[in-house]
């Protein structure tokens, strides 16, 4: 009926103008771009109402609306899809509502039930119109409204959080959803049919969701695994120097045992060189190594990852610029020196990782230099398993046994969250970089 078609187009005109207004809010009435749209638009839903298919139709209306608003309004995808996803959501809860007050106005609801009510009221022309108009004109001003444009900023940005490949997903998810329940609503009579649809989108939700809160589980584990507090650090920090002290007064006491007890006893004598030459100088050395290294968390963390690698046999390169001692880590906050804690500890743990897989070259070297204003920690490692540089931050990345893959995600996540901090990596021959830029005062 031509009443009906009427209300399709001013329906479709409607929606294309609410996507530009939410996107755009001085975007001109005169704008070629937004009047190309609606004229294609329009063509394109009249023509896709001559096909008999109701499934089709959706469909195609739905497509054809993504691809008009990207290549001829030229938003990107993200915009699109959300603002849809917004849009539709209004829409399918204004249209039900109407059908069903309309239903209750026409009294069918009691005789053939509410689902069949609302299809057979969709196929009468004066009411298709009238619900296709009304509730696109409350879009329209809900979308208008201050409070309708701040909802949608506000669902935006938190979608604008979430990753990227996951973004696409998600809102075409939702999308897909809403695009259903719309043919379930208003042309599905066939109870089983509708049945069925929501089976499949229930197993759909239930999947997706089920293997987020595995990857979710596994993240917070290792999210907990570096979640120290900076005083405990602190506190480690006083253990070391004492220790370090009391460690220099034992070595010189057993030096003078050694060369009271020199003559008469050679194996205590043998002990002791033992005990003097491998336990006490290995300690002190790793201490000595991180002494340079300010207080203030960064140096207890390095000095846990040392003696670790102590442990598995693994060698480390320590190379500590003594400009370092100029940075005043108490002039760094509490919570970015945890982080940048954090993520050392993460870069090292990573590279000890790498190496114990070698059966030779068990090396991890460490540096830390000022350069250009920044305090530069450098954690290298050579590699035999290979693995694509571009990926090494995402979630579940690894070419490790399962259970790993969120120590590098977790320290890009840290990495983002503060302007100060910057990461590099960079691959030479058979050695990987990763590199943490810290700005600091001058």
């Amino acid at each position: 009926m031509l009443i009906d078609l009427i209300g399709m187009i001013i329906a479709s005109t409607l929606i294309i103008y609410s996507v530009c207004l939410l996107n755009d809010r001085e975007m001109k009435h005169n704008d070629k771009r937004l009047w190309q749209a609606i004229i294609i638009y329009d063509l394109i839903v009249l023509i896709n109402n001559e096909l008999d298919f109701t499934y089709v139709r959706s469909i195609i209306r739905l497509v054809s609306l993504i691809l008009i608003l990207k290549f001829i309004i030229k938003y990107d995808f993200k915009k699109i899809l959300v603002s849809i996803v917004y849009i539709y959501t209004i829409i399918l809860f204004i249209e039900f509502v109407l059908s069903i007050g309309f239903s209750l106005s026409l009294d069918t609801t009691s005789s053939k039930g509410l689902m069949n009510s609302i299809n057979n009221i969709n196929e009468i022309g004066y009411i298709t119109f009238l619900i296709n108009t009304i509730s696109t004109l409350i879009l329209l001003f809900i979308i208008k409204s201050n409070k309708g444009y701040s909802v949608y900023k506000w669902v935006y940005k938190r979608i604008s959080i979430i990753k990227k490949s996951k973004t696409f997903y998600t809102i075409t998810y939702i999308l897909l959803m809403i695009l259903f329940s719309y043919i379930i609503i208003f042309y599905t009579s066939n109870i089983i049919a509708s049945i069925i649809m929501f089976i499949i989108l229930l197993i759909i939700m239930t999947y997706i969701f089920a293997k987020e809160l595995i990857v979710r589980n596994e993240y917070e584990e290792t999210k907990e695994k570096y979640n120290s507090t900076q005083q405990s650090l602190v506190e480690y920090e006083d253990m070391i120097d004492k220790y370090r002290v009391n460690n220099h007064e034992n070595k010189n006491q057993l030096l003078t045992i050694q060369n009271m007890i020199k003559s008469k006893d050679k194996k205590v004598n043998e002990y002791i060189d033992n005990l003097v030459g491998n336990v006490y100088m290995t300690n002190e050395k790793i201490m000595m190594d991180v002494s340079i290294i300010p207080a203030g968390g960064l140096r207890a963390t390095i000095h846990t990852k040392l003696n670790i690698m102590d442990d598995k046999k693994i060698k480390y390169i320590l190379n500590i610029d003594r400009k370092i001692r100029m940075v005043d880590f108490d002039n760094i906050s509490s919570e970015l020196n945890l982080k940048i804690c954090k993520i050392v500890s993460i870069f090292i743990d990573n590279a000890i990782d790498e190496v114990m897989t070698h059966k030779e070259d068990k090396v991890v070297n460490i540096e830390m230099y000022i350069e250009n204003n920044k305090l530069v920690v450098e954690v290298s490692n050579s590699f035999i398993n290979t693995f694509d540089v571009n990926k090494i931050f995402e979630k579940k990345y690894t070419t490790k046994s399962n259970g790993h893959g969120y120590g590098l995600s977790l320290a890009k996540e840290l990495i983002d969250s503060e302007e100060k901090l910057n990461n590099l990596n960079r691959i030479d021959d058979d050695i990987f970089t990763q590199i943490l830029e810290i700005k600091i005062k001058k």
